[in-house]
């Protein structure tokens, strides 16, 4: 009986000591007991208010890199030799290819940011990135559409194949 005395002992020693310590230690914050919000994130991505300068970094880096893959600029598809004068741009005129296209609805979300950016930090290539391209696409416009009603077949709808884009125009 004196050893189950002491065992009886040791185990009310031995729980106690264990409640003792998880009520002094906090729950774990989780979605469940604290708002979105509060919680840090429980990865390596050290994420922070960052600096003035290293956002500066990157839309520069963003910046440099756009302005090099999209130019402003028509070509030969079959010679490849930039074509200047518009006057002189024919069927084998394209767009420069590039990263990206100059004329879609990503390429306007781009616009847009470019001049929020140099709105936000005063920096005017960013606006001139945006106006430079669409001054570009203002002035080839309407010699594109003399070519297409030149040259467009007596049917209603003209279908042009490059790549995987299809472009399909009504005349009318």
């Amino acid at each position: 009986m004196k050893h189950s005395t002491i065992f009886t002992i040791s185990l009310i020693v031995t729980i106690s000591i264990c409640f003792t310590a998880q009520a002094q230690t906090s729950p774990k914050g989780n979605d469940v007991n604290t708002p979105l919000h509060l919680l840090q994130p429980d990865y390596p991505v050290p994420y922070g208010l960052p600096a003035k300068d290293s956002i500066k970094k990157v839309l520069d880096r963003i910046y440099n890199y756009l302005d090099a893959v999209t130019p402003a600029q028509l070509v030969n598809r079959k010679t490849n030799e930039a074509v200047t004068d518009y006057a002189k741009a024919d069927s084998n005129t394209i767009f420069k290819p590039g990263d990206f296209r100059l004329m879609s609805y990503e390429w306007g979300v781009t616009y847009s940011g470019m001049l929020l950016v140099a709105e936000a930090t005063g920096d005017k290539r960013f606006a001139d990135y945006t106006n430079n391209r669409l001054a570009f696409i203002a002035a080839i416009a309407p010699v594109f559409k003399n070519l297409f009603d030149k040259n467009a077949p007596a049917s209603n709808t003209c279908v042009h194949r490059k790549g995987n884009y299809i472009l399909e125009t009504t005349r009318g």
